[in-house]
């Protein structure tokens, strides 16, 4: 019982500071080259903590710092019940700002849309990247609820999942060897 005080005290103490890093809203993609300067990338849009739920996902392509995305794409596709701010075409460029971007909005107004803990697949955009010196990466998204959200979308990282999910189950084992049982007490 005395090890367990210090423990609550730690992840009490933590919390806050775990809470505060984390975004409420988090896209995470993944390319797919097609050849030809051709890429498919597919969106995941995961709402963490976003109380209201999302609606709306607007995607930035070929800002001043990544150049290279050439429009109108081949094809966008979004999942049932979401459409683009014009079907089979993305929004034209706006001087100064982003050359080209992609709006979802999820069609239903009585829907909630993502709801916190929920993540929803089926975004993807396909177009030709002429920029030779280097491929296409990241895209800045705002993402629309309750709250608007921005940030950058990341690819997804299996290695830190599995790094998370290794240390949990060896708490558990370690719980397990020292024969504590409930509330602490050796049995």
């Amino acid at each position: 019982m005395k090890r367990a005080i210090p423990i609550l005290l730690l992840a009490a103490c933590l919390a806050p500071a775990v809470a505060l890093a984390l975004p409420a809203v988090t896209v995470s993609y993944s390319l797919s080259p097609l050849g030809a300067g051709n890429y498919r990338v597919d969106y995941l849009l995961q709402n963490l903590s976003e109380p209201g739920g999302i609606n709306e996902l607007l995607l930035f392509f070929n800002s001043n710092d990544q150049p290279g995305a050439d429009f109108p794409a081949l094809a966008i596709s979004e999942p049932a019940g979401w459409t683009h701010a014009a079907p089979g075409a993305v929004i034209p460029p706006d001087p100064g700002h982003y050359a080209w971007s992609i709006d979802w909005v999820d069609d239903n107004p009585s829907d909630p849309g993502v709801l916190a803990g929920q993540s929803l697949g089926g975004f993807s955009a396909t177009f030709h990247w002429s920029d030779p010196t280097r491929g296409p990466g990241s895209q800045p998204f705002e993402a629309f609820g309750y709250s608007p959200h921005e940030g950058t979308t990341v690819i997804p990282e299996p290695g830190t999942l599995l790094l998370l999910a290794s240390g949990m189950a060896l708490l558990g084992l370690r719980r397990r060897s020292s024969g504590t049982g409930v509330g602490g007490e050796a049995q």
